[in-house]
């Protein structure tokens, strides 16, 4: 990497070109070395090159030449000898001032399979195009898993996110309830929110592995954490936390999840679908449901529906008569919703719902519900920082969901200051974000009361 990084560096125009090869190692007498390779790479730039002076003290620890170079270039040059070395390897370097540089990199390496990998470049096409279709089918009916998070909004964004897979879905409003649910009933799957008031999503973990009575000692918890993952995520992984996801949540992120965790039996993906009796069930189904659409009016896209013979045709003309039908271009979700635009960024809150109307006006619908303004005047009031860090965060996660940009930016940098015991600018700001709050819900309650 440092070689690519140097080589780049150097390089304004023209290419720079990654080779990696082997030779095999000869024989030595009696010592067989077949199962040993000389792992040769190559990096090749048609960079500024090196003048002849400075070549042989190019790897030399903090050497400069008469080149213009970025700070700790060098440093990095000279430690990518000394690891080589470490490996029992060579650097070469090969250079011609104005044309470029070369660095050979030789290194004994033992070979453990001796098997051909193949064409590694189609191997890897063809599954990431099999990881993209399986994520697009993923049914686990049989899966059970439990969803924990104090604000209920992000509850329903599971489900509904998660709605197509069939998976069964239980859900807590905190830790607590939590700790009580794995102790009468087994989950697959437990997708935990770090940031709750009274016990955070650690905390949870950390007690759960040490109830006497845990259903779930074996299944895999996954983190939900808003905003960027933080400097210490491994310290999350080192306690036994299998994973973290980030908010807003993300359909591929919940799926990817469901993939990699369920227990593989409970899991069915397009390929399985292929070679099992639901695939014949559904297209009998879609089938029926295809004949039965021939005859009916579209009413979302504004016409009727091609007919695919001439009988089927004959029978919608008899449905349909002389009557002349006004031809309406239909509108689009964005227009439908335009109404939410004066607070909403409706493209994002679309995306956040699967691009579903009726998800994210339901979601809409909730964050109404979630009005959480008594809670964080009462906590604002009584100077419960930590309880109002809390209450700020899950506003700016919620908000962010439905696509009310500028009030997550406001309750983000609230929840910052809290963090930072800047109570002074929390004061200054906390009664424009109440009133910045109050906005969005009047506009989203006259924006659903107008459909």
């Amino acid at each position: 990497m440092n070689l690519l990084t140097n080589a780049i560096l150097y390089t304004e125009l023209g290419e720079v070109r990654l080779i990696i090869s082997y030779d095999v190692i000869p024989n030595q007498g009696e010592q067989r070395l077949d199962e040993c390779i000389n792992l040769k790479i190559t990096v090749k730039d048609s960079g500024v090159g090196i003048r002849d002076e400075n070549t042989d003290s190019i790897l030399g620890l903090f050497q400069m030449m008469n080149e213009p170079k970025p700070a700790g270039t060098r440093f990095s040059l000279s430690l990518t000898k000394k690891l080589i070395s470490m490996c029992g390897g060579e650097i070469i370097v090969k250079s011609r001032f104005g044309e470029g540089a070369t660095y050979m990199v030789s290194i004994p390496q033992l070979v453990l399979n001796v098997e051909p990998m193949g064409d590694f470049a189609t191997r890897y096409k063809n599954g990431s195009e099999k990881e993209s279709l399986g994520s697009e089918m993923l049914f686990a009916p049989a899966a059970r898993i439990l969803a924990v998070d104090d604000a209920e909004l992000n509850l329903k964004v599971i489900r509904g996110l998660l709605k197509e897979t069939r998976v069964q879905i239980d859900t807590a409003l905190n830790g607590s309830q939590c700790l009580d649910m794995v102790q009468v009933r087994h989950y697959d799957l437990i997708l935990l929110d770090n940031m709750m008031p009274m016990m955070d999503g650690r905390e949870t973990f950390e007690r759960m592995k040490r109830l006497s009575v845990n259903l779930c000692k074996d299944t895999p918890v996954v983190i939900m954490i808003a905003g960027p993952v933080p400097v210490d995520k491994e310290s999350y992984l080192s306690v036994g936390i299998a994973d973290y996801i980030p908010k807003p949540l993300m359909e591929e992120d919940l799926l990817r999840a469901l993939k990699w965790y369920l227990p593989k039996h409970l899991v069915l993906t397009r390929e399985d679908l292929n070679m099992s009796p639901y695939e014949e069930m559904s297209a009998k189904n879609l089938e029926e449901e295809t004949s039965a659409l021939l005859a009916t009016y579209d009413k979302v896209n504004g016409f009727y529906q091609v007919a695919s013979s001439e009988s089927e045709k004959k029978k919608k003309r008899e449905l349909v008569g002389d009557l002349e039908l006004d031809m309406v271009t239909p509108q689009s979700p964005n227009e439908r919703l335009s109404v939410f635009e004066d607070v909403l960024d409706v493209k994002l809150g679309l995306e956040n719902c699967i691009n579903d109307e009726e998800f994210f006006r339901e979601m809409l619908s909730e964050f109404l519900l979630d009005d959480k303004r008594k809670e964080l005047e009462r906590a604002y009031d009584s100077g419960e920082w930590m309880n109002y860090q809390i209450l700020v965060h899950a506003l700016g996660g919620t908000a962010r969901t439905i696509g009310a940009e500028e009030l997550s930016r406001d309750a983000k940098s609230i929840e910052m200051a809290c963090k930072e015991g800047k109570i002074d600018y929390v004061r200054k700001r906390h009664v424009e974000l109440i009133a910045s709050y109050a906005n969005v819900l009047r506009k989203i309650r006259e924006g659903l009361n107008a459909k």
